[in-house]
């Protein structure tokens, strides 16, 4: 019971790390590209960032949706040993899964920080 918390919570942090790095990218990229393209503005940029961010997200759940319904053929990604060195417990569906919510997460952080400001 305790090494499958121990295996489930690794898993999870590392998920959401990976979450976390894609949304980082994410944002820098989008921030610099909405900002170039609004006559460099700042907060133009990360307008746009915010709605990238939530569309990536949002595509995100939408393939963990095809993962439920699609049924799984061939070898499985969890059976790989690439997989089993970095995700012990985890298979592709929770991973894409906090991913995105990590992405929109993000966004939502994004969005008060502009609210307030």
């Amino acid at each position: 019971m305790r090494a499958a918390l121990k295996a489930g919570l690794h898993d999870l942090c590392l998920a959401a790390l990976a979450g976390g790095c894609v949304a980082a990218a994410a944002l820098v990229v989008l921030t610099l590209a909405g900002t170039a393209l609004n006559g460099f503005q700042l907060r133009q940029g990360l307008v746009v960032a915010r709605g990238g961010l939530l569309v990536l997200g949002s595509l995100g759940l939408f393939v963990c949706a095809g993962l439920l319904i699609r049924p799984q053929s061939g070898q499985k990604l969890t059976e790989r040993p690439a997989w089993r060195e970095r995700f012990r417990l985890f298979g592709l569906f929770p991973v894409l899964a906090v991913a995105a919510i990590v992405l929109i997460l993000t966004a939502s952080v994004l969005d008060y920080g502009l609210y307030f400001a």
